[in-house]
This record gives structure tokens, sequence and C-alpha cells, in this order.
């Protein structure tokens, strides 16, 4: 039913799928794991500054009021605000929880950290905030 698919936490789910459709392992997490947004800061490794330096494409772990929330990087908000692509997130018609490009907050204990591909070293035009791209709007 539409109330189940509500409320099942599935934004893990979406960052798991995303990263194995460009084949990149989410190893050591388990399928249970996967589901429990914080779990994804043990996935990886952390970007510059011990995860906690914007990198785009990284993933990105959020504590919520309901918990925690995961997604990736694509961008910042011309308002300073992280531009997070995610599954089970509000969308921008306000429709019901969808995949989508949305503006999160970058303060400390809010954005819990980020984390990249084992092995992945990023180009330095990619990292940092003031070198992501502005995302005004979600495609």
């Amino acid at each position: 039913s539409s109330r189940y698919h509500e409320e099942l936490a599935w934004c893990g789910a979406y960052v798991d799928w995303v990263l194995q459709q460009d084949g990149i392992s989410t190893d050591p997490l388990s399928k249970s794991e996967l589901f429990r947004a914080k779990e994804w800061l043990n996935w990886g490794q952390p970007t510059p500054n011990n995860g906690q330096t914007a990198v785009l494409g990284a993933v990105a772990v959020f504590k919520t009021n309901g918990g925690h929330h995961v997604g990736f990087v694509r961008g910042r908000s011309g308002t300073g605000e992280l531009m997070i692509e995610g599954g089970n997130q509000i969308m921008p018609n306000g429709g019901p929880s969808g995949v989508s490009i949305f503006p999160y907050k970058k303060t400390p204990g809010y954005l819990l950290g980020y984390r990249i591909p084992v092995g992945y070293n990023p180009p330095t035009s990619n990292v940092g905030f003031n070198n992501l791209p502005i995302v005004n709007k979600a495609p």
C-alpha cells in the first residue's frame, strides 16, 4: 500500500541501487544495514578533512528529526545549502516522497559526514563546497 511505501525508510536502498548501477561495491554493509542511513558512515572512505569536506557525487549522511538520511551531493544552492539527490525525500512539487534533488543544511551536527568509494581520488575541481556547481531547481 502507499502507506507502507511512505513509512519505509528507503533512502539507503536508493544509494545502494545507484552505486550498484555504476558497479561500485557497497561492501561491507549488509542488506539490513543498507536501509539504515547512519550505517553509510561505515562505507567507503571519508572525504578530505576526516569526511567533512564536500565532494561532488559523494554520499552525504544527515541527522534528522526522525533519525537519519543519506543521499548524493549534486551541488549547492545559491543560498548556501547542499543540493542532495536522494530517495524517500520531499518532492519539489510537494507530492509524496520519491527521488528528488532537495536542499539540506550543512550545519555541523546535522550533516554527519561525506563518504566516497575506497580508492577514489576526486579531482580537486570537485572538492570543497565552493567548487560545487550551483543547482537551483530539481530537474
